[in-house]
């Protein structure tokens, strides 16, 4: 069964078609990709199935439980969400942030396994040794580990990151990435990222979503949706692709390089 089930769900702001007729299924330890050109429905896909946006036409299903019949306290346990962007918050300890992860968990006070939670969280993000700095005296890079670290201390069924490595040098990008995947592996977690880099996206993604102008263009694994075609119909460029065993590299190429890469 499914962890999450789409059937024909669709979205608009105002008269704006965001997402059109979108049908999928998600399972339970794998890592999905959400690609696509700018403008394509990709955040907005993850703020519909983390619940954050009321679908207008469809049905969204958690583990068989229509998403809208979700306490928003019990949600909040099942789903962690972190946004591309993140508000000004109040000055706070990298812990304490984190720490705010285990809310919808907490009757009263943190126990010790909130306190172990957290811990392994930050060490899984590599933010331990900054636990007592104030979260505005970080990088935008590192606030950013900070945020998924927070959700991930949720200790949630679906982890839904938009644009997570948006901010990361290329270190952290494949730390978060190597990190993300352990998760899946290791906790059963189905996460969901939306993804610009498709190099990214095709070494470590379970499978990609390509959408384009809100509709569902292809799915599957990387290497399916991944081809030159369906790269130049989503994003309108040309790529050259290198092949090194299992591991793919997207090359954007200039149209007047095309023909000579083809002769």
């Amino acid at each position: 069964m499914s962890l999450i089930s789409i059937k024909d769900m669709s979205f608009s702001y105002g008269k704006i078609d965001a997402l059109r007729s979108v049908s999928l299924s998600f399972h339970k330890g794998d890592l999905v990709g959400i690609i696509g050109a700018n403008g394509s429905g990709k955040s907005t896909l993850i703020k519909c199935l983390c619940g954050l946006l009321d679908v207008h036409n469809g049905h969204v299903a958690l583990d068989g439980r229509n998403l809208s019949s979700i306490p928003k306290r019990e949600l909040a346990t099942l789903m962690g969400y972190v946004p591309q962007i993140q508000e000004r918050t109040t000055p706070s300890t990298v812990f304490d942030t984190v720490l705010m992860g285990r809310i919808p968990h907490l009757t009263w006070s943190p126990t010790k396994n909130d306190l172990e939670i957290v811990a392994r969280a930050m060490d899984t993000m590599e933010i331990s040794e900054y636990s007592l700095r104030d979260i505005h005296e970080l990088s935008g890079g590192q606030r950013q580990r900070v945020f998924i670290a927070r959700a991930m201390a949720q200790e949630p069924k679906v982890l839904c990151l938009d644009e997570p490595t948006g901010n990361l040098d290329i270190k952290h990008q494949l730390g978060l990435m190597r990190a993300v995947k352990w998760i899946t592996r290791e906790k059963g977690v189905l996460a969901l990222m939306t993804v610009h880099d498709l190099n990214i996206a095709s070494q470590y993604c379970d499978s990609l979503v390509l959408l384009k102008d809100g509709l569902v263009y292809k799915q599957g694994k990387p290497e399916v949706v991944l081809s030159k075609n369906n790269i130049k119909k989503a994003f309108d460029i040309n790529v050259a692709i290198h092949k090194h065993g299992e591991l793919m590299h997207i090359v954007p190429v200039e149209d007047r390089d095309m023909e000579l890469l083809e002769s």
